[in-house]
């Protein structure tokens, strides 16, 4: 039994999930649970402003590639480059090449790159409050950010009073 890696697989460009789809379709078709362990698309959350409201965007980290855990063997290399959308692997530009799997780091790092989240705000923007029981549409300043909890340390300036909110109760101003 080969030892199990991951491997970059590329795709069109916006065929990601279609391929994770039809990989998946066809795995259980042909019962290769057992050399082929996961597929992951790495997707970075971001939250951006759209019409003032505060919406939550997901961006593929690699945009037309998936990754695929599985023991390579020159049957599974040809069972995934078999998928419909599928273009090859990363790294190799023949059939004739094998290749290589990435780094346990390489993934590590990956996989951290898409814990972090990321909003379109910063200490010191005006914000307005919306759905909140005591500051309901007052404007405030944004203090602190907390992408773990979602939520945001705002400061009322007529009153001097700092609160905290969530993401979702917030407008730009």
């Amino acid at each position: 039994m080969e030892k199990e890696s991951w491997y970059a697989v590329r795709t069109f460009p916006g065929y990601e999930f279609k391929v994770r789809e039809k990989l998946e379709k066809q795995i259980a078709i042909e019962k290769k649970e057992n050399v082929i362990h996961e597929i992951y698309i790495p997707i970075r959350q971001k939250y951006i402003f759209s019409r003032k409201k505060l919406k939550l965007k997901e961006d593929l980290l690699f945009p037309g590639y998936i990754l695929v855990n599985m023991e390579f063997t020159n049957d599974t290399f040809y069972f995934v480059r078999g998928i419909q959308y599928v273009t090859g692997y990363a790294g190799i530009s023949s059939m004739k090449q094998i290749p290589k799997p990435i780094k346990d780091s390489e993934y590590e790092s990956m996989i951290e790159e898409v814990k972090k989240i990321e909003i379109d705000l910063e200490s010191g923007d005006k914000v307005i409050i919306i759905n909140h029981d005591l500051y309901n549409n007052q404007q405030a300043t944004v203090k602190e950010i907390n992408l773990d909890n979602k939520e945001i340390l705002v400061k009322f300036e007529e009153e001097k009073i700092l609160t905290t909110v969530k993401f979702i109760q917030i407008e730009k101003k």
